[in-house]
C-alpha cells in the first residue's frame, strides 16, 4: 500500500469514529421521558360534573428537547382496549403532540365522558406516550375510572368479598383447631355465616352484571375488574373480573357450596376439617371462574385439588383408591397445565402492567387474547406453537371436565364422596373444564380451535353415547350419576365445538343445568341412602311414594338431567344440537341418538323409584324401624337444602332467558373470535334463531 493511500486510509478512520462519536453523544443528549401521576399504580380518575378526569405529568429528564409526537388511549377500533370516549390531551394547546424542553414538565388531562346510554362502570386502560426518546421506546401510564356507588368498599371489591370471604372462614376454623378451642357448633356457624354472606354478594353480583357490554365496549368485555400488581418482577398480578361466560357459574357454585354446608350440618366427625377444607374447595373454584391472570389461575388450580383430595381421603380407607386417582389426575393436568402457561408467557408480546410499565411478557389472559400465537415458524417441543399450546391446554380441561376417555377418576370420587361433596365435584367443578376450554382454549388460541372443533364435536358425541351405554350398566345409583355427567360434558363439548352462538349458549345454560340438577341428584340420593344403607336403585323400588318430597326432588332431577321439555336441562341439548347440526350432521345426528339412550337409562331408574312397587321386606328393615317401618320423608335440613335448588331447576326450564340473556354478550363475544364471518366460516347461524334466543 502506498503512502497516499495510507493516509487516506487513516484519515478517513479518524472522521468515522469521531462521527460515531458524535452521533452517540447527540443520541445521549436527546430527552428521556418519565411519567407519573399514577403514584406507582394506575392514575385514579374522579368523577367531575359528569365525566372523570385526571391528570398525568411527562416530564423531559433528559439535556436536550423531548418530542412527544403523540399521547392516545391505548388501542384503536380495530383493537378496542379501554371503553369509548377516553381522551388525553396536553392541557396547555388542547394538543395530543408537545415539545418539552430540558428538565421540564407538561401536564395531560386525561378525561373519560361515557355515554349516558352505556351502563359501563368501569375504566381499565392505558395511555400511550411515543416520544423521542429511542431507548425507552413507547411509554404508558395506566388509568382506572370507577362509577360511585352506596357501599364503595362493597361495589368496588365484591369478587374479593366473594372468593375471600370462605378462605377467611377456611382460616378461621383452622385457627380454632390450632388453639382447641371452638365447639362444632361455633365451627358449623363460622362457615354458615360466610358461605351464606357469599352466595348473597354472588346475587348481588349477578343482578348487577350487565348482559349487553362486550368487548367492543372496552375492558375485553369484563366487569366487576380488580386489577393490581401481585409479584412485580415476575409481571405476576392480582386481576380478577367476570364476563357472561363465568357470572352465573360464580352464582350456581355459591349457591350450591351454601347448601352443601347446610346439608352437612350434624354430619360426620372432624367437623374442623371437614369444613375448612370444604370453604376451601369452594373458593378455589369460584377463584378458577373470576381469575383473569394465568399465575393467579393456577394457584386456584392446585388449591382445588389439594382439597379436594384431603376431603375425599377422609372418607375412610375405601376411599383412599379414589382420592389417588384425584390426586394423580391433579399432579398430570398441573403439570401440562404449568407447560402451556410458560409457552404462553414466553411466546407473548411487549406489553403494559396495569400501572403502565412497559413488559417484555405478560400473565394477564385479556393481554394474551391480542397476541398472536399463528406464526407457522413458531414451533414448541417440535411441533407447531400454537397446536401444541392448544393440545397442552385442553387435556387439563377435558381431565376435569370428565370427558371419556378421561372419566374415570369421577366415577370413583362420586362413589365414595358424600353427598354435598359429590355435589361440589361431580356437578360443579366438572364446569370449570368446559369454562376452562372457552376462556383459554378459545380465547387465547382462536386459530387452534378452528382447527381443532371437528375432533371436540366428535368427542362430545363420543362422550354423550358412552356415557349413557355405561349408565344404562349401573346399578348404584352415584355410578349413574358418574356416568351420566360424562354424557352432559360431551353435550358441552358438542356445543363449543360448533363454533356457532347457538352451540356456545347451550354449552353455557347446560354448565348450569347440570351444576344444578347434578347436585340435586347428589343430596336426594345420599338422604336415600342414609334411610335405606343402599344405592341400589333396583332395591328401592316405589320409595317415592313413602317420602313424597325427598322422592319427588330425586325424580324431578332425574327427569331435569336427561332434559324434560320444561325443566332446566333440556335447552342446554337442543342449543348444542341446534349449533352442531350445520357443519357437523353426523356427530349431531349420533349424540342425538346419544340423548336418547341417556333419557331410556334415567326413565328405567325415575319409573322405578317414583312409581315402583315397593318391597314389603322394607316394613321389618332395622334402618326404618325408628319410623315404624316407613321411610321419613325430607328433614328440614334436608328441605332447606335441596329446595333452592329445585326451585332454580324449575325456574330456568320455565324461564331460561336470565341465563341466555346473561351469557349473551360474551357468546356474541366468542363466537366472532373463533368464527369469524369469510370464507373459512365453519358454520353461520340465522338471524332468527339468535334472535329468539337473545343472542342477537
Amino acid at each position: 500500500m502506498s503512502l497516499r493511500a495510507f493516509v487516506g486510509f487513516f484519515v478517513s478512520l479518524v472522521v468515522l469514529i469521531v462521527a460515531c462519536r458524535d452521533a452517540r453523544a447527540d443520541s445521549a443528549a436527546r430527552g428521556k421521558i418519565v411519567l407519573s401521576g399514577g403514584g406507582g399504580s394506575a392514575l385514579v380518575l374522579t368523577p367531575q360534573e359528569g365525566v372523570f378526569r385526571g391528570e398525568m405529568t411527562i416530564t423531559n429528564a433528559g439535556d436536550d428537547p423531548l418530542l412527544v409526537s403523540r399521547v392516545a388511549p391505548r388501542g384503536d377500533e380495530n383493537d378496542v382496549r379501554s371503553p369509548p370516549k377516553l381522551t388525553a390531551k396536553f392541557t396547555e394547546g388542547d394538543a395530543t403532540s408537545a415539545s418539552i424542553a430540558p428538565h421540564a414538565s407538561k401536564k395531560v388531562a386525561v378525561v373519560w365522558a361515557p355515554a349516558h346510554e352505556t351502563s359501563m362502570k368501569q375504566l381499565w386502560g392505558q395511555i400511550v406516550v411515543t416520544s423521542t426518546d429511542d431507548a425507552a421506546g413507547e411509554v404508558a401510564m395506566g388509568v382506572h375510572a370507577q362509577a360511585p356507588s352506596a357501599v364503595p368498599l362493597l361495589s368496588e371489591h365484591l369478587l374479593s368479598w366473594i372468593l375471600f370471604l370462605p378462605i377467611a372462614g377456611a382460616a378461621l376454623i383452622l385457627l380454632l383447631h390450632l388453639l382447641r378451642a371452638g365447639t362444632d357448633d361455633v365451627v358449623q356457624k363460622i362457615a354458615l355465616g360466610v358461605s351464606g354472606a357469599s352466595t348473597v354478594l354472588s346475587f348481588w353480583l349477578f343482578r348487577a352484571f350487565d348482559s349487553g357490554i362486550t368487548r367492543a365496549d372496552g375492558n375485553d368485555g369484563f366487569q366487576f375488574i380488580e386489577r393490581a400488581s401481585w409479584i412485580r418482577s415476575v409481571h405476576v398480578e392480582y386481576f380478577v373480573g367476570v364476563d357472561g361466560l363465568s357470572v352465573a357459574m360464580v352464582l350456581v357454585a355459591s349457591v350450591v357450596s351454601f347448601v352443601g354446608i347446610v346439608a352437612s350440618i350434624g354430619a360426620g366427625t372432624r367437623k374442623k376439617a371437614y369444613f375448612a377444607g370444604f370453604l376451601l374447595l369452594s373458593a378455589s373454584i369460584t377463584g378458577l371462574f373470576v381469575s383473569l391472570d394465568l399465575v393467579l389461575f393456577f394457584a386456584f388450580w392446585c388449591a382445588f385439588f389439594a382439597a379436594a383430595y384431603r376431603l375425599v381421603a377422609s372418607r375412610g380407607e375405601a376411599a383412599e383408591i379414589a382420592a389417588s386417582k384425584l390426586g394423580l389426575v391433579g399432579l398430570v393436568s398441573s403439570a401440562l397445565l404449568l407447560v402451556a402457561i410458560s409457552g404462553l408467557y414466553e411466546h407473548s408480546q411487549r406489553t403494559f402492567a396495569v400501572d403502565g410499565t412497559a413488559i417484555a411478557h405478560s400473565f394477564a389472559i385479556p393481554e394474551l387474547m391480542h397476541v398472536s400465537y399463528n406464526d407457522p415458524a413458531a414451533t414448541l417441543l417440535g411441533f407447531s406453537l400454537v397446536k401444541t399450546l392448544w393440545v397442552t391446554l385442553f387435556v387439563p380441561f377435558m381431565l376435569l371436565a370428565a370427558v371419556a376417555p378421561l372419566h374415570t377418576w369421577l366415577v370413583d370420587t362420586a362413589s365414595e364422596s358424600s353427598g354435598p361433596l359429590g355435589a361440589m365435584l361431580g356437578a360443579v367443578a366438572v364446569e370449570v373444564g368446559i369454562y376452562g376450554m372457552m376462556r383459554l382454549c378459545f380465547g387465547v388460541l382462536p386459530e387452534a380451535t378452528r382447527w381443532a372443533a371437528g375432533a371436540i364435536v366428535g368427542l362430545g358425541a363420543a362422550s354423550v353415547i358412552y356415557g349413557a351405554l355405561c349408565a344404562f350398566a349401573q346399578t348404584d345409583l352415584k355410578k349413574f350419576i358418574a356416568y351420566a355427567t360424562v354424557s352432559h360434558a360431551g353435550i358441552a363439548l358438542l356445543g363449543i365445538g360448533s363454533l356457532t352462538p347457538e352451540g356456545i349458549a347451550g354449552a353455557c345454560i347446560e354448565m348450569c343445568a347440570h351444576a344444578a340438577a347434578g347436585s340435586v341428584l347428589f343430596l336426594a340420593v345420599a338422604a336415600v341412602e342414609e334411610r335405606a344403607h343402599t344405592r341400589r336403585w333396583g332395591e328401592l323400588s316405589g320409595v317415592a311414594k313413602q317420602m313424597p318430597m325427598l322422592g319427588g326432588a330425586l325424580v324431578l332431577s332425574l327427569a331435569a338431567s336427561f332434559g324434560v321439555p320444561g325443566l332446566v336441562g333440556f335447552w342446554g341439548e337442543c342449543l348444542a344440537t341446534i349449533g352442531a347440526y350445520p357443519a357437523h350432521r353426523v356427530a349431531a345426528t349420533v349424540a342425538a341418538f346419544g340423548f336418547a339412550l341417556v333419557a331410556a337409562a334415567h326413565v328405567r331408574i325415575l319409573d322405578a323409584v317414583g312409581f315402583g312397587k315397593l318391597d314389603e321386606s322394607w316394613q321389618k328393615s332395622p334402618y326404618l324401624e325408628p319410623f315404624g317401618g316407613k321411610f321419613p320423608d325430607v328433614t328440614t335440613r334436608e328441605l332447606v337444602a335441596i329446595g333452592p335448588l329445585v326451585i332454580l331447576v324449575v325456574l330456568l326450564g320455565l324461564w331460561p332467558a336470565p341465563v341466555l340473556t346473561t351469557v349473551s354478550g360474551a357468546v356474541r363475544d366468542t363466537a366472532a373470535l373463533v368464527n369469524p364471518p369469510g370464507p373459512d366460516q365453519v358454520a353461520a347461524s340465522s338471524s332468527q334463531s339468535r334472535g329468539a334466543l337473545a343472542l342477537r
